[in-house]
């Protein structure tokens, strides 16, 4: 029953021995598991903006086939569902990036979390320390990559073959889909802030979990 639950990729592989195969397109998401709301169907439990760097402007002669800046709206529900709210994504310098990262910041719902992946080295230090500044009086995280980018990508892509993904009606969705289907080929941006957000989501509902448990035997 566990090894049903994989992605095609490796449900061939450990199920049924087939070690020649190879990844392609489709594997990992569907768009067809993944359903477009004209509203959010309930409460949302937590909600952030996960973004993903890059520093390449759009006017740059290096900008094709460059990495673009994803900053993806990820809401847990109540009941459990991911809703992809909103992606802001494009092609900015250094200083452009901040200044979209700030905007958000300023625009999302009250209570929104940021995330901003936080690059090895010195030069992540560095701008860990800029964004602290910068976010100042804001609620903000400054996670580490969690592990490479194809394991990372798999607890999201698990969470959307069954279902329990669900995008919010936006002129950003097709984009969005095409992406996702084109992995592990193609861009890997929005994937990325996808899959980081998740795992902040994650951890923000097992520490509000945590909360009401030390709250309820308080009360007792």
């Amino acid at each position: 029953a566990n090894l049903q639950t994989l992605d095609v990729l490796a449900r061939a592989q450990l199920y049924a021995g087939n070690w020649m195969i190879r990844a392609e397109p489709g594997q990992f998401f569907n768009r067809a598991t993944i359903a477009i709301l004209d509203s959010m169907p309930g409460s949302v439990l937590c909600r952030l903006r996960y973004w993903d760097r890059a520093a390449t402007d759009a006017k740059s002669k290096k900008a094709k086939g460059a990495a673009w800046t994803a900053g993806v709206r990820l809401a847990m529900l109540t009941t459990g569902l991911i809703v992809v709210e909103h992606v802001d994504r494009g092609q900015w310098d250094p200083g452009g990036v901040d200044a979209r990262i700030l905007a958000r910041a300023n625009d999302d719902p009250p209570g929104t979390l940021v995330a901003i992946e936080k690059d090895g080295g010195q030069a992540g230090v560095s701008q860990a320390y800029y964004d602290a500044r910068a976010l100042a009086g804001r609620d903000f995280v400054l996670p580490p990559p969690v592990a490479d980018k194809p394991t990372r990508m798999k607890p999201f892509s698990a969470q959307a073959r069954a279902g329990n993904v669900a995008l919010l009606r936006g002129p950003w969705n097709e984009a969005y889909l095409r992406e996702l289907e084109g992995c592990p080929m193609g861009l890997w941006d929005q994937i990325d802030s996808s899959s980081g957000g998740l795992i902040q989501l994650l951890r923000m509902q097992e520490q509000l979990a945590a909360l009401r448990r030390a709250e309820a035997l308080r009360d007792a």
